[in-house]
């Protein structure tokens, strides 16, 4: 679970999840607005034995302030 660092992060996980990761593509902004890093991801990502960026389909902030990684379907 990632730990919330500022008021404002905490408002925004409240109201609804966030993408910062679409299609294997890193979302920045997002990823700067809530304070997470590539490293966070990557930490999941190694979780969810997903290897490489292009295996994620998405990478969700939850409301709950954990980390989903959604991996791409090759089948």
């Amino acid at each position: 679970r990632l730990r919330l660092k500022s008021r404002r992060a905490a408002h925004i996980m409240e109201n609804e999840p966030l993408i910062l990761v679409r299609d294997g593509v890193w979302c920045p902004q997002t990823m700067e607005r809530a304070r997470v890093s590539k490293e966070d991801i990557w930490a999941k990502m190694r979780e969810a034995n997903c290897l490489q960026l292009a295996e994620v389909q998405a990478a969700v902030l939850e409301t709950t302030g954990d980390v989903s990684i959604l991996q791409n379907c090759d089948g």
